[in-house]
């Protein structure tokens, strides 16, 4: 059965307390301007009170079979076939519920009536407006339904804008960490006198590392390519620092480069395989950048020759920050790992799903 929340209940017996005071006001006018009786009966107020009283148990019933019978899911025509006889039969229920309770009242009043006289004996409006109310209830789950995923959507992407934030000013602090920074001009520093081409190469792809990160983050999903290019920046960088100690192995394959992906979604785990896999040993090492699609994923990668994991957590507050990117993004289909590899040293992967609108 689906499960309502206190406010979801408030909300609910707070709509059917308003229709019960609107039929009892239509109710008392009717007999006070339109019979013009001298006396006013009570009694219509009573069922009035017992209809709108009796629908409370009944709406999570009726929320549950929309619940699971979803147009988008059933199609159209199955879901009418479904839906008709299902209204139908819940607004007989409540007539049934209705009588089953006037029975027992008349009862203890002292005017017993027999079941099947009264069942027969209601008014056509009584069933007509349970029928009504019926097809209401089914028509205000979808409404209430509606405004949640509108709700849960609106939600999902400010979390995203937030984390979008936060992964834009982790890449910065990344690019213009004192460290990083220092090395990288030191780098330069050292190439300017025998290398000056390259130097300027340098002092190019810093600055366009720097623009393309303020350009990325303005955007949730970019086309892996642009991934590439940023990631071929900064490591080109790293790779004039490190000179030899670092070599770069590409194997993406071309069919994923129009793909949309998180932007510096492949940033910190190749930072996190220099920083942990690269930097700290004095021999050359390799770091690998891939990306494959399987079947209705995306899987990309980045593996270094270092020591793994080696019994170690590498993942810092760039990674988490990507893996709750992941999860509002993607949901649980989304995974981030860090493994070691196959052959030593440590494999971080990523596999998202694949669907409309995940290309460029």
């Amino acid at each position: 059965m689906l499960r309502l929340s206190r406010r979801e209940w408030l909300g609910i017996a707070t709509v059917f307390l308003l229709l019960f005071v609107y039929g009892s006001l239509l109710s008392l006018h009717t007999q006070l301007f339109v019979w013009r009786l001298e006396r006013i009966s009570w009694l219509p107020v009573g069922y009035n009170f017992l209809i709108f009283l009796l629908w409370l148990p009944l709406v999570p019933l009726v929320w549950t079979v929309a619940d699971r019978v979803r147009p988008r899911r059933w199609g159209w025509l199955r879901w009418g076939m479904i839906q008709l006889p299902v209204t139908i039969a819940f607004g007989a229920l409540h007539i049934v519920l209705l009588t089953l309770v006037v029975a027992a009242i008349r009862v203890i009043v002292g005017q017993p009536m027999p079941l099947l006289e009264l069942l027969l004996g209601w008014e056509r409006g009584v069933y007509t407006a349970s029928w009504l109310t019926a097809a209401g209830t089914l028509g205000a789950f979808y409404g209430v339904d509606a405004y949640r995923r509108w709700r849960e959507e609106q939600l999902r992407a400010e979390r995203l804008s937030a984390q979008l934030k936060e992964a834009k000013l982790q890449a910065l602090k990344m690019q213009l960490h004192p460290h990083f920074l220092f090395n990288t001009l030191q780098t330069i520093s050292a190439l300017i006198p025998r290398d000056p081409r390259r130097a300027e190469e340098l002092i190019e792809k810093l600055g366009a590392l720097l623009r393309t990160a303020l350009e990325l983050g303005d955007r949730p999903l970019i086309a892996l390519d642009e991934e590439l290019a940023f990631v071929e920046r900064y490591l080109d960088i790293q790779q004039a620092r490190l000179g030899e100690r670092l070599r770069v192995r590409w194997e993406v394959d071309p069919d994923t480069r129009d793909k949309k992906v998180p932007a510096f979604v492949l940033q910190p785990l190749v930072e996190n395989a220099i920083k942990h896999g690269i930097a700290p040993r004095p021999e050359p090492g390799a770091v690998a950048v891939g990306a494959a699609l399987e079947e209705n994923k995306l899987r990309l990668w980045v593996q270094d020759d270092g020591l793994g994991l080696n019994g170690k957590p590498q993942e810092g507050h760039g990674l988490r920050t990507l893996k709750e990117r992941l999860r509002t993004l993607y949901g649980p289909e989304a995974k981030l790992e860090l493994l070691n590899g196959a052959k030593g040293g440590l494999l971080a992967r990523i596999e998202i799903p694949l669907g409309e609108g995940w290309s460029a």
